[in-house]
């Protein structure tokens, strides 16, 4: 296994974070848990990105169109869900929001091509901006990491245009902006498992896209939500036939008390969740990237954490 971080991973929105849930440094906080509990078997795992990911690679998943409109700061107040933005001048939000945003996803990429290259599961500490669309950014989601890293790897000749590739949703929200990247593109699967009354459930196309959707209610326990992806998982998977890459977006927004989740998973739940996840991979020899999407608690940095060092502990390097 390898984790992929960089110091720039994180947000630098100052008193502008207040009005908005997301915990701008939750990536330095993970990555610090990690360094403490794995001490020095971290700088053996540790890659980090060389640089952000650049205008012409952000092309090959986005219109120039939509690409022109984030240089407008009420564009990306909007995607950022935070109103007060639209007055701040772009290139400071450039600077401190869309760079580290740039960042993640060089990340994913790096992530993606370490993965297949050692047939391996590779962590991005960052990732899972799985909103974000062809032409449009909301959610939080500004750039989509995932078919930045799709188009990546083929494009490197990493993976063949018709390879099968796994794309696992366990974040709380449906991965709309994702489904629309691959409407037409019945190479990459699609499992979602995810809060059917909360956002973005009023986008009825997107859905439609879903191989296998898995539909929970605010409230939903432990004990639900494991007996669903335990029997529902291995279907899915079985059902593609072989594998040659998966992604899985690990939200930790399944949280009980996330402020935009709705579900009642305990932390012990979450993990059991991606460990799961993660030792099926495993066992079928399947290269993975896992990325980190949401979680609005401070707990979400612990939760990241915990997860990738117990899985260094079962599967030591």
């Amino acid at each position: 296994m390898k984790i992929v971080y960089s110091k720039h991973y994180d947000l630098k929105l100052g008193s502008f974070a207040k009005p908005h849930f997301f915990d701008a440094k939750k990536y330095s906080r993970a990555m610090r848990l990690i360094q403490h509990e794995l001490g020095q078997d971290t700088d053996k795992l540790v890659l980090s990105p060389s640089r952000p990911v650049s205008y012409q690679q952000l092309l090959t998943a986005h219109s120039q169109q939509y690409l022109q409109k984030l240089t407008k700061s009420s564009t990306v107040a909007q995607i950022i869900e935070v109103s007060a933005l639209k007055h701040v001048p772009n290139w400071l939000l450039d600077r401190t929001i869309m760079q580290p945003k740039r960042w993640g996803c060089a990340g994913t990429i790096l992530a993606a091509e370490t993965a297949i290259k050692e047939r391996d599961i590779c962590f991005n500490i960052a990732g899972g901006y799985h909103h974000a669309k062809p032409d449009n950014g909301e959610g939080f989601s500004v750039y989509s990491d995932i078919a930045l890293a799709i188009s990546h790897i083929r494009r490197k000749g990493l993976i063949d245009k018709n390879s099968s590739i796994a794309y696992i949703d366990l974040d709380v929200h449906l991965g709309n902006g994702v489904n629309y990247f691959y409407m037409h593109d019945e190479s990459v699967k699609i499992f979602d498992m995810f809060n059917s009354q909360i956002y973005p459930m009023h986008d009825k196309t997107a859905l439609c896209r879903v191989d296998f959707p898995v539909y929970l209610k605010t409230g939903c326990d432990d004990e639900t939500y494991l007996r669903f992806l335990t029997n529902l998982l291995p279907q899915f998977l079985n059902n593609i036939g072989h594998i040659d890459f998966a992604i899985y977006n690990a939200g930790t927004d399944v949280l009980a008390g996330d402020p935009l989740g709705g579900l009642n998973i305990s932390p012990s739940g979450v993990l059991e969740r991606d460990l799961f996840v993660l030792d099926m991979l495993k066992q079928e020899s399947i290269p993975a990237i896992v990325l980190s999407s949401g979680g609005y608690t401070k707990t979400s940095a612990e939760l990241i954490a915990k997860t990738i060092t117990s899985f260094f502990h079962k599967i030591p390097v």
